[in-house]
């Protein structure tokens, strides 16, 4: 089988579909990706195909200068919406279509797999009629739902106002994001497809919702609300299942903290260089990973260390702890571990992340830009509290059993062998 992936530089998005396209090469099936050029060597290194795109705008995200979805520099949250609605999601809409519909002449894919952000690859998957999947690389939330709204932070509504100010929230959500239908419209209407009444309903107009989360973790799952009867929940895409932490020292050892805030550029550098020496106060080792987008320059504790790069693959089994900016990928990866995590969401999905993983019971939150000793306090409370990291043992396993299940893989089959059955006129 044959298999077309449309995706976007926007760090840890990629990283949560690499390891499924990964696994269906490993089944001798085929895989192209359509992405951004920054991209191109991690796929290639996965055993995929490349293919960059010739219309949408290019974007390399690991630097403040060649990321398009500059969200950092907006001092609002509707103002960091607004930069993913016109540079991402609706903007650049027809022109991601067009290169969907021109890659899939090329390929002759037998099924689609697209980034559930790039609404324009939603349209052209739609308009090309072959089996279709979105691939919602974080929690699912489309505007529509009735779940706290992304961005907000907020945990599930308890009580009667609790319900009543997300009703509230929704709605002003809602009428924002449909203040680009006739955008949205146009970019169908320039496809011969029909209009819609409302942005989220282009979330759900594949055969397929593939959520690349738990429903163990995700508020759509959890709230029981009637969820889209062509979504499934495929578990975290990272890979193998994992081995549990043991998170304990060795005799005369201190706890190991992993610190990692993001691959790519959020203005982060004054947080991590904050974290480090909050964690240099404490008894505890440390081990920072700072990423491509920023590098430490001043004195660093004799107790921590500081990397570039480190695979947590390798450090998660020895952890006690992860110190994180919240990415959906990076909880999702400690928590298979059973590793518990302080969260400092800096924007994005990270507070609603976050917000999950405190009704999780799995860890600690902190606000945007907390003070060296409030770090300090938050990792100190999560080392000592056994709860957090039982609970992150038991979802733990949830995780680590549906990584092994690979629903992915079955549903991503399912839809290339309709395509191939049609074909064939079976």
């Amino acid at each position: 089988m044959r298999y077309l992936f449309v995706t976007w530089d926007g760090g840890g998005n990629l990283q949560a579909v690499l390891p499924l396209a990964e696994r269906l090469v490993g089944r001798g099936h085929e895989v192209v990706f359509l992405g951004h050029r920054s991209q191109e060597a991690a796929v290639k290194a996965a055993g995929c195909g490349f293919a960059a795109y010739e219309r949408a705008p290019e974007t390399a995200p690991s630097s403040s200068e060649g990321a398009t979805v500059n969200d950092w520099a907006a001092r609002t949250r509707l103002g960091r919406a607004a930069i993913y609605r016109d540079h991402l999601l609706i903007g650049p809409a027809g022109l991601v279509a067009a290169d969907v519909l021109a890659a899939v002449d090329r390929f002759q894919p037998d099924a689609i797999a697209v980034d559930c952000l790039l609404l324009g690859a939603i349209v052209g998957a739609e308009r090309s009629g072959l089996p279709s999947a979105a691939v919602w690389h974080c929690n699912y939330a489309p505007p529509h739902l009735e779940i706290p709204v992304q961005g907000s932070g907020r945990g599930l509504p308890r009580g009667v106002f609790g319900r009543l100010r997300q009703k509230v929230e929704r709605t002003l959500a809602n009428a924002w994001w449909d203040r680009s239908l006739p955008s949205l419209n146009a970019t169908r209407a320039g496809l011969d497809l029909p209009p819609l009444t409302g942005v989220g309903e282009q979330f759900d107009r594949l055969d397929r919702t593939l959520v690349a989360s738990s429903a163990a973790l995700d508020f759509a799952s959890l709230s029981g609300i009637d969820l889209p009867p062509n979504l499934r929940y495929i578990g975290p895409q990272i890979g193998t299942a994992p081995a549990a932490s043991h998170g304990a020292a060795e005799d005369g050892e201190q706890p190991l903290v992993l610190v990692s805030f993001s691959t790519t550029y959020q203005a982060q550098q004054a947080l991590l260089e904050r974290a480090i020496e909050a964690l240099g106060t404490l008894s505890v080792r440390a081990l920072v990973t700072t990423g491509p987008a920023v590098s430490i320059e001043g004195p660093v504790p004799a107790n921590v260390e500081v990397r570039p790069w480190a695979p947590h693959s390798e450090v998660l089994p020895r952890a006690s702890l992860i110190l994180t900016h919240g990415g959906h990928g990076t909880v999702m990866k400690s928590i298979a571990h059973g590793v518990p995590a302080v969260c400092i969401p800096m924007g994005r999905d990270q507070p609603c992340v976050a917000a999950r993983l405190v009704h999780a019971g799995c860890g600690l939150r902190l606000p945007s830009n907390p003070s060296r000793r409030r770090i300090a306090d938050a990792v100190r409370q999560a080392l000592d509290d056994r709860g957090l990291k039982a609970n992150a043992e038991r979802l733990g396993r949830v995780l680590r059993e549906e990584i092994a299940e690979d629903v992915g893989v079955a549903e991503m089959e399912a839809l290339a062998s309709s395509c191939r059955s049609t074909r064939l006129g079976i």
